[in-house]
């Protein structure tokens, strides 16, 4: 299963954000990933860190993503994963890889 690790910036919930608690739905953006590379995460498990050394503190199904749209802004272009939260996706520690800010197995 195709799974991305991501490191939030400076300790950020880096867009962490509820969209329906209830059903478990979430967001995390701003991240710099292709959009064909997010298609192909659709389906795989998305996990957040805080550092590479540190356990996922968060995490689910990545369900869809939309690409920010905000002209002029840092973040425009940048990727939002939507995903629905999976207890399993914490305490998972990343895989070694690439440094910065993701790490992305197929």
């Amino acid at each position: 299963m195709s799974a991305i690790h991501l490191i939030e910036k400076n300790g950020t919930s880096q867009g962490l954000r509820a969209v329906n608690v209830r059903a478990g739905l979430w967001e995390s953006g701003y991240w710099k990933v292709t959009e064909d590379t997010a298609k192909r995460l659709v389906g795989g498990n998305i996990y957040l860190h805080t550092g590479w050394a540190d356990p996922s503190h968060f995490g689910g199904r990545i369900d869809s993503y939309t690409v920010h749209c905000s002209p002029g802004n840092d973040v425009d272009g940048k990727i939002i994963f939507q995903f629905t939260f999976d207890a399993g996706c914490r305490q998972v520690l990343a895989p070694p890889g690439a440094n910065g800010e993701k790490r992305i197995f197929w």
